[in-house]
């Protein structure tokens, strides 16, 4: 079964991401998300990610912080 919408764009500087329908005929229109911190690329890398999403986030953690990573 086809998913019903598919990650169109992303843009990682401004942590946005754009949702289009992947159904042809289908009456939804393409929705962008901008309120995460980061949004990478398909083909990011893994020591790309944790540069960009884990690094800050263990340095947080190490300063009492707590923190959550939701993937």
């Amino acid at each position: 079964m086809a998913a019903a919408q598919t990650i169109t764009a992303w843009d990682e500087a401004a942590g946005s991401v754009t949702l289009g329908s992947s159904i042809e005929g289908a009456k939804g229109k393409a929705r962008t998300f901008d309120h995460f911190q980061a949004a990478l690329p398909p083909d990011a890398t893994q020591k790309h990610t944790y540069e960009v999403i884990c690094a800050p986030l263990v340095a947080q953690w190490l300063d009492g912080y707590d923190v959550d990573i939701i993937c």
